[in-house]
């Protein structure tokens, strides 16, 4: 970026200023923490660690859509419905949140869960997709029900049973 720094009225000289943009800056490389393949169309879905949940095509490799979250959350593992139509996934902020693909790229309800400790932890469907199974970083696993938005079972680990 050029300048003209002014001398006097006879004498204006033209100046080369440095770049306000840092030079050596780069953005960091996104987290991938969970790659699901839905049974009914050719794509794939990424959910990235602080960033968004982004549907790729398989043949092309485009973007079919992206979903960015509500405010910047870091995004722990996913979990994928058996009948692909609803996608869940810790978001190490408040809890676990929901997905429904019958309502492209609209966020589904929240489960409140207790996050100690920013950390990944698994999530999965089972029961026929009625309940998750979720990690936990305060020492617990817990079955949640979909539906009634609170634990049917709490796993608790002691030290003092090892």
């Amino acid at each position: 970026m050029a300048a003209m720094l002014v001398l006097s009225r006879e004498i204006c000289i033209m100046v080369e200023l440095p770049s306000l943009i840092p030079t050596n800056f780069t953005c960091p490389v996104p987290y991938a923490t969970g790659i699901h393949v839905p049974q009914q169309n050719n794509t794939c879905i990424v959910s990235y660690l602080e960033h968004s949940v982004v549907c790729f095509g398989l043949d092309q490799g485009d973007v079919v859509w992206s979903m960015l979250p509500e405010r910047r959350i870091c995004r722990g593992s996913l979990a994928m419905s058996m009948d692909g139509m609803l996608l869940t996934g810790t978001n190490l902020y408040d809890g676990i949140n929901f997905y429904v693909f019958s309502v492209l790229r609209k966020q589904g309800d929240v489960i409140a869960d207790k996050i100690l400790t920013n950390v990944i932890v698994p999530v999965h469907f089972i029961h026929d997709d009625e309940d998750i199974l979720v990690g936990g970083s305060s020492g617990v696993a817990s079955i949640m029900n979909i539906t009634a938005k609170q634990p049917v079972f709490i796993f608790e680990h002691s030290i003092c049973e090892l």
